[in-house]
């Protein structure tokens, strides 16, 4: 469970059997970096976001696939991309490098899931829908490490209030926003603005729309792992 996790003796995160001042302090600027890095993607996904406001947005998921497949890529987001593949390359990677702890299985699948629909919106070109994806999940991953920092620093009261604070961002963002905003739009809107929808391309909207919905179990599953 995530909440038992953040009850851990902070050494336990990098797998330590010795509580001393210089691996604590080491620890914490693990979570320090992670907190750095996951602000830094969450601000550029809302950035990417922003700068297609006019016509794509979680106001109007419609407008992210008119002209589709002629969707200019804006070397923002392209680079953006870039970032996420990597990042989420690394979370899949990283054990076999011998670094952090090794994932249980559903978030295995959960990093494989997302790598491919990296992927595949990045070569269909339906890259705006993947930034409101990236945009709406990475919201709620700051919380959570600031949160484990705090238990780190033994700052009981912080960590119960920022945990508490990222299991509703969850909840809003990933069970709620999701499924409303990226299934729905995913599953109904290429009906009206992609032609030939089911004559050419149905392998590749039955892919995507398999994938997010792998994404969405997982989001639920998660959820009430926090709430137990």
């Amino acid at each position: 469970m995530i909440h038992r996790l953040l009850r851990v003796p902070c050494h336990l995160f990098n797998s330590l059997e010795v509580e001393t001042g210089p691996r604590l302090q080491g620890s914490e600027s693990k979570q320090a970096f992670v907190f750095c890095c996951l602000q830094l993607v969450l601000v550029a996904s809302w950035q990417c976001l922003y700068s297609v406001s006019s016509y794509c947005g979680l106001h109007n998921t419609v407008g992210c696939l008119q002209g589709w497949p002629l969707l200019p890529i804006e070397p923002n987001v392209h680079k953006y991309y870039n970032i996420e593949l990597g990042w989420y390359l690394h979370l899949m990677l990283k054990h076999m490098l011998g670094l952090g702890l090794q994932d249980n299985s559903t978030m295995g699948a959960h990093h494989l899931a997302t790598v491919a629909l990296v992927v595949l919106s990045y070569m269909l070109n339906v890259h705006l829908l993947g930034l409101m994806v990236f945009a709406l999940l990475n919201v709620s991953s700051p919380l959570l490490h600031m949160s484990k920092l705090a238990s780190c620093l033994e700052f009981n009261l912080a960590k119960t209030v920022l945990f508490v604070m990222f299991g509703f961002v969850f909840f809003v963002t990933r069970c709620v926003a999701f499924p409303y905003v990226i299934i729905k739009s995913a599953m109904y809107d290429p009906f009206f603005t992609v032609r030939g929808l089911a004559q050419y391309f149905m392998p590749f909207y039955l892919a995507c729309n398999v994938l997010l919905l792998v994404l969405c179990v997982m989001q639920g599953v998660w959820f009430s792992a926090i709430v137990k």
